[in-house]
């Protein structure tokens, strides 16, 4: 019999990566704004969101838009 338990790898797709790209330049604009606009006690929540953004911008490509390796 033959053995078809080999792994196969996988990559994140191109559209995975510019979702991850999209994210993180997303909270980067919102940190801006808040940092212009918001309130001084709102700008200490900046470190989470950007933390929060990096997190998601890795899960959801892993998750989501991942294909096999030829």
């Amino acid at each position: 019999m033959q053995d078809n338990s080999v792994a196969v790898r996988k990559e994140v797709s191109g559209r995975g990566k510019f979702l991850a790209f999209g994210i993180i330049g997303l909270a980067l604009i919102i940190s801006i704004f808040i940092e212009k606009f918001g309130a001084p006690e709102s700008a200490r929540n900046i470190p989470y969101i950007l933390a929060a953004a990096v997190v998601l911008a890795i899960a959801i490509p892993l998750a989501f838009y991942r294909r096999p390796i030829r």
